[in-house]
């Protein structure tokens, strides 16, 4: 998926930390957003919602610094859309500080570059996901008269292999079968077992989200199951199609 450098929007207007907080109301409600960026210092401190408003509803004349939210949620704009939409989701907050680091290696330092909102990261997101998930139908595939969903990997592949099929023969153990399927469509498995830029596997959904799951290895399932077969001898009878 792209980084979140793709949705990078300017910081633009912000809002003094020492003015009012029935100020910034006004401000928010009339600017249509959904927050309002607090400024001190010439550095973004906080930020100020409409679930904020209502803490300062009673008494909006004390100062916005009081009743913002702080600290404003942070992420390096070279990291995924995923990261952005889980701080989003955990912190439960519709904007996140975008920063970039600068200097050598051992100095880095990170200055603020802009922002980005829940709204242009789920869409991007809801782009990607439709680009790459699983409603996809192959043109050979509409003629049965119905949308057959195809796995993001499986669509990835340039032969089309039945990924899912051969991976979960592996996961039970039925290594031979699981071979058997490769061969239907992949006369070379050895080979691209070990040679294949593995295409399926940058599209593997278990790889989309950050967590404690990377996405399936799906070539070295591949070159396992060959193996696994030539070590026993197995051959195939090959019959050449009929004219």
């Amino acid at each position: 998926m792209p980084s979140l450098s793709k949705v990078l929007q300017p910081v633009g207007q912000t809002f003094a930390a020492d003015r009012s907080a029935a100020e910034a109301l006004t401000t928010l409600t009339a600017s249509g957003g959904d927050a309002l960026l607090i400024e001190k210092d010439g550095s973004i401190v906080g930020l100020f919602g409409y679930r904020e408003a209502l803490a300062a509803f009673a008494d909006g004349s004390g100062p916005v610094e009081q009743y913002m939210r702080r600290p404003l949620p942070g992420r390096n704009v070279a990291d995924s859309l995923e990261s952005g939409a889980d701080i989003m989701y955990r912190e439960d907050t519709p904007v996140v500080l975008m920063t970039q680091d600068e200097g050598p290696l051992f100095r880095k330092t990170s200055r603020t570059v802009g922002i980005v909102s829940a709204f242009e990261v789920l869409e991007e997101i809801g782009k990607t996901t439709t680009d790459t998930a699983s409603n996809k139908v192959f043109a050979g595939r509409k003629d049965l008269g119905l949308n057959v969903p195809v796995s993001p990997c499986q669509r990835a592949c340039p032969i089309h292999q039945d990924i899912a099929a051969y991976v979960d023969y592996v996961s039970q153990g039925r290594y031979l079968d699981s071979w058997l399927v490769i061969h239907e469509t992949n006369p070379f498995p050895s080979m691209l077992g070990r040679l294949c830029n593995h295409p399926c596997e940058t599209d593997c959904k278990r790889g989309w989200v950050q967590g404690p799951e990377n996405a399936v290895s799906i070539k070295s399932l591949k070159r396992f199951a060959t193996d696994y077969a030539w070590a026993r001898r197995v051959k195939i009878d090959w019959q050449r199609a009929p004219e």
